[in-house]
């Protein structure tokens, strides 16, 4: 008796850790296609793979290189990986008491969901008062940091709208939408955070004042 046909298209919905299973595989090709794609990140294109009659899986088409395949402890593992949607990030200098034209520098920086120092992707900008850096794509879920690499005694701080986010030159930050970051720069001399010049002439005076107190 010839066998029945087999049905050559099956649905099928991974666990909350991100697994299925399937088992019994006959030999033949199969396409992997993902109907349903994690919130905030890209749907991948079609993956191919091919079933010997010895088990042996292979890759035979991965167009976007975001999958794997490697023997496991039960079987084979084909392991693949949706890439995070992006979004933008836009940096907005704002020079607060004083009028000038001066430019200043900013380092951003992000390391992708996962990634270590050899993946860090740096731009350096420069803005005047009122100047608008032009959108910066990072991916989903990056750690964003922004430094202002020259401020010139200006006292910093970092917006969002009117919410304050950080006092200083360095703000990270975690980037799960588009957003636009204000750079404020105030009039006043902010002290070293180390210590150092600045810092001396208020300890003399503190000294002196002591010194008075106690004649």
């Amino acid at each position: 008796n010839p066998a029945a046909v087999p049905d050559t298209t099956t649905t099928i919905t991974v666990s909350s850790q991100g697994q299925l299973f399937l088992r019994d595989l006959i030999p033949g090709t199969y396409t992997l296609t993902e109907t349903g794609v994690p919130a905030h990140y890209l749907g991948m294109q079609a993956i191919t793979i091919t079933v010997d009659r010895a088990g042996n899986i292979t890759l035979v088409n991965n167009p976007e290189g975001l999958a794997s395949v490697q023997e496991d402890g039960n079987g084979v593992l084909l392991q693949v990986v949706n890439k995070p949607d992006n979004v933008t990030l836009t940096l907005e200098k704002i020079v607060s008491g004083l009028k000038t034209e001066q430019e200043f520098t900013f380092r951003i920086s992000y390391i992708p969901q996962g990634g270590g120092e050899r993946d860090v992707v740096e731009k350096e900008v420069k803005l005047a008062h009122r100047e608008q850096a032009d959108p910066i794509t990072i991916p989903y879920g990056a750690e964003v940091t922004i430094t202002e690499l020259n401020h010139a005694g200006f006292s910093v701080s970092y917006k969002n709208g009117e919410v304050l986010l950080q006092n200083g030159d360095t703000y990270t930050f975690t980037i799960t939408q588009g957003v636009t970051i204000t750079a404020v720069n105030s009039t006043g001399y902010e002290l070293p955070s180390t210590g150092g010049g600045g810092t001396a002439w208020f300890t003399l005076a503190g000294l002196l004042l002591m010194t008075g107190a106690a004649a």
